[in-house]
């Protein structure tokens, strides 16, 4: 357990149109925006992006909530790629979802696929540990997936109230190596696994991901869930698949390129925690070293980019 790293705070999606994923925000999950303008040079120059690139930036969030946002980067003047084009489910590299919880999930299914979406599969009740769940992954503009997940029971307790679409809670990661991603989280990061369970499709049919029904059963998938203090809220996810193989895209899950870039994980002791990694890990591990940066409009922190090991981004700022 790592006391000094909190939960993330929010996700960093590169987008190609702000205005199409602030319509969906605000009208499909209720959520409101929180912050809007341009994004100064000092972010540009952390990402590497020629002299003539410009930036807008758009956070968003369920309102009430003080985590669980989605902070939107919209980039001209650059060459963009998709992070994950054409991704299958069982290939890896970087963030492939997040999660959010739904009341009605076959309402917000709808909602969804008015807005354009494409889905994996239609929603299917699945055991995630000691939960069992209805869930549904639908891929947005920019191939961003959204995993909507109903509980079915037992009945959600102590999670934040939500009207259609809640916070998001969660963020996953399809992993070509389970050993090393769960080494770097934690032994150098401190998380605690929380739940670790073999994948849905184990009695074959429907199943989230969208596999063939008479061949899941034979395709073993495995998850694991982690948290620096090991609750259910701000974690990440790893999902492998033991028997398939495709591309791996974590060369390109970086910016420019649209996609989930990062989560922003908020730290008590920023500067012993950046310390401490600076011994440990290898150059090509830190994207950016300790520095203050701005967090509109939450005023300037000092944070630095680690790559994991799925070439997944991870950013760590002063809480």
């Amino acid at each position: 357990m790592n006391t000094a790293i909190e939960a993330w705070q929010e996700a960093l999606f590169c987008v190609a149109d702000l205005e199409r994923w602030a319509l969906f925000w605000t009208t499909v999950a209720d959520w409101e925006v929180l912050h809007r303008g341009a994004v100064g040079r000092d972010w540009l120059n952390t990402w590497q992006l020629p002299q003539g690139a410009t930036a807008e930036e758009l956070l968003l969030g369920q309102p009430g909530q003080q985590a669980g946002h989605i902070r939107l980067i919209q980039l001209q003047g650059v060459e963009q790629q998709h992070m994950r084009s054409g991704g299958q489910i069982w290939e890896t590299g970087g963030w492939f979802d997040i999660n959010v919880r739904v009341r009605e999930i076959e309402i917000v299914q709808r909602a969804v696929l008015n807005q354009g979406w494409v889905a994996l599969a239609d929603p299917v009740p699945m055991q995630m540990g000691p939960v069992r769940v209805k869930e549904w992954i639908a891929r947005g503009p920019d191939g961003i997936a959204v995993a909507f997940i109903e509980r079915l029971e037992p009945p959600l307790q102590g999670f934040p109230e939500f009207s259609t679409i809640s916070r998001v809670f969660n963020a996953t990661q399809i992993v070509r190596d389970e050993a090393a991603s769960r080494e770097w989280y934690e032994n150098q990061l401190g998380f605690d696994v929380f739940i670790d369970t073999p994948g849905p499709g184990a009695d074959g049919g429907p199943n989230v991901f969208g596999l063939p029904h008479n061949l899941i059963q034979n395709i073993p998938s495995h998850l694991l869930l982690l948290h620096p203090q090991g609750e259910p809220i701000g974690s990440i996810e790893f999902c492998s698949f033991a028997t398939l193989s495709g591309r791996d895209f974590s060369a390109k899950t970086r910016m420019p390129n649209l996609g989930i870039v990062s989560l922003r994980f908020p730290v008590n002791d920023i500067a012993g925690l950046a310390d401490k990694l600076r011994n440990t890990l290898t150059d090509e591990q830190w994207v950016a070293p300790l520095a203050t940066r701005p967090f509109a409009p939450f005023g300037t922190r000092e944070c630095f980019i680690l790559r994991g090991p799925n070439g997944e981004w991870v950013e760590f700022f002063a809480a």
